[in-house]
């Protein structure tokens, strides 16, 4: 399928067109999925469970098939989870963690199940997530789950060994983690404790001084607010005459960028 004789407002109105559809689509498999397995018509096709039915007959993978079981299920239960998953406020993975909960928590009460479920509309999975830490009657666990291989190890080693620590990987890491970061700002925007003044660039590539005093006044993307893969952009295009000054030149992340060259045709 070639879309690129879309406009922009066309093919953003039609993404969100297929979005609905599709959630409403979704809504209408996990009907056809609750009633199969109320009629345990997997047992006639010789599958044991009605997830080794999605999974195997389907051809969801694993993580796919418990978050439409639990939401048919759940859907089941509290009728109106199918319009909030039509409208978008609840998402199949905070439903299937929701479901986790609510077992966990051996909640059956139908309005306490609401209630819970009103809370976490429109969240994130983070966000749903911290939400039902707050609601859990029970004591947090922390548990830390950090796989390393032997030769990071070593290293790891090595570290404890030249600094005379007894820290934990997951502080070692994070020690690590802000070297690094150090390390890389003073690189890329040219971080030094003693700057020079800003001085102009007749190139493309903007100065030392320029990189650091944009760095220093944006941030983030200026559009979008990422920090990530944060690049030099002109906000008048060096190839129509911009200039490398600070006053042309503005932080954006990967993504924006290339946003904009596709907006300007470059």
């Amino acid at each position: 399928m070639n879309l690129k004789h879309l406009t922009d407002k066309t093919l953003l109105l039609e993404t969100k067109k297929l979005v609905a559809s599709e959630r409403r689509l979704t809504t209408e498999i996990l009907f056809h999925l609750r009633e199969i397995e109320r009629r345990k018509l997997f047992s006639d096709l010789k599958y044991t469970s009605m997830y080794d039915y999605c999974v195997r007959e389907l051809g969801y993978s694993e993580g796919t098939a418990y978050r439409r079981i639990s939401a048919a299920r759940l859907m089941c239960d509290l009728p109106e989870v199918e319009s909030k998953l039509n409208d978008g406020s609840l998402n199949l993975t905070n439903v299937a963690s929701l479901v986790q909960f609510f077992k966990e928590e051996d909640i059956t009460d139908k309005s306490e199940k609401a209630r819970i479920v009103k809370q976490v509309e429109g969240l994130s999975k983070r966000e749903c997530d911290l939400k039902l830490i707050q609601l859990s009657d029970r004591p947090i666990e922390k548990k830390h789950c950090i796989w390393v291989s032997d030769s990071i190890m070593e290293r790891i080693k090595d570290y404890r060994q030249l600094k005379g620590t007894s820290e934990t990987i997951e502080e070692i890491i994070s020690e690590v983690a802000l070297i690094a970061t150090a390390e890389l700002q003073k690189s890329k925007f040219k971080l030094v404790k003693n700057p020079r003044k800003v001085s102009m660039s007749v190139s493309r590539i903007p100065t030392a001084s320029v990189k650091r005093e944009v760095f220093l006044r944006d941030k983030q993307c200026v559009k979008c607010g990422s920090k990530f893969g944060l690049q030099f952009d002109h906000r008048h295009p060096y190839s129509l005459g911009g200039k490398s000054t600070p006053e042309n030149i503005r932080l954006l992340c990967s993504n924006c960028n290339q946003r904009e060259r596709i907006r300007q045709r470059l």
